[in-house]
């Protein structure tokens, strides 16, 4: 186990700063101090770490992060990688204080849904207490929030799925699937979006204002299949790849 700079562990009352440091807390201890290439991030993550733990607020928190994004530079041992790997740690971490300044200094934008480390369930699916009972070897001892940071990322992968619904975990859009009828393809059609007869079904994807809860337009998607039911399979994948989340679905027809 890694030594801590810390000689203890502060009790750090702001609950966002609490869930940042820990998150950073995390990393730190998942990232091995003897290889050469993520040794910068191992450094940063146990500075920002402390720091974090022991800012008195969040505007002294967000300072010290400009701070320590300018130290490394004073050090004539790194080179140019090392200092441009360090200040994009430091300012990743500036960025998700600043953002919950925005916000009022409410720790919620920071957070994706619940997790035990290993299993995720999002924001919506883990309103509801029964099911984490549905999650096999969901570990209750080690519950806790699980945070955007941890899970944004460009390419998605299995670890940015709710176990319950199968969406993504922290959206970059909402939509809502409309039906959109069907079309007419030309006979012997080898497009794969229509049937042997030549009818595609047609799902048209709409983003959702957050304020207003109405449809934006224009569409921001068009989904076609040879059935409804394979329309909304591809919609939801197409959804999944961007990172959106379906809301207000029916079942399957």
């Amino acid at each position: 186990m890694h030594t801590s700079s810390l000689s203890h562990i502060p009790t750090q009352t702001d609950e966002a700063l609490r869930l940042l440091a820990g998150m950073y807390a995390r990393r730190f201890q998942w990232v091995p101090p003897d290889q050469p290439i993520p040794q910068t991030r191992w450094h940063a993550c146990e500075r920002i770490r402390d720091l974090l733990y022991q800012a008195r607020d969040q505007p002294y928190a967000l300072a010290q992060l400009e701070e320590l994004a300018e130290q490394v530079e004073e050090e004539h041992t790194h080179s140019a990688a090392e200092v441009e790997a360090w200040r994009a740690y430091v300012g990743e971490a500036s960025d998700l204080v600043a953002q919950v300044i925005q916000a009022g200094g409410d720790a919620s934008v920071l957070i994706a849904g619940e997790t035990d480390g290993f299993r995720h369930l999002c924001l919506r699916c883990c309103q509801d207490e029964s099911n984490f009972e549905r999650v096999r070897f969901f570990t209750r001892s080690a519950r806790r929030p699980l945070l955007k940071a941890e899970v944004n990322q460009a390419s998605r992968s299995l670890y940015g799925r709710c176990q319950i619904c199968h969406q993504v975990l922290a959206p970059e859009k909402w939509v809502v699937l409309v039906p959109a009828g069907t079309t007419r393809h030309e006979k012997d059609c080898a497009c794969l979006e229509c049937s042997r007869a030549g009818l595609a079904w047609l799902l048209n994807l709409y983003a959702r204002d957050e304020a207003s809860h109405a449809l934006l337009l224009p569409r921001a998607a068009q989904i076609a299949a040879p059935s409804l039911k394979q329309a909304r399979t591809r919609a939801f994948s197409y959804c999944w790849q961007h990172g959106w989340y379906v809301l207000f679905d029916q079942p399957p027809c």
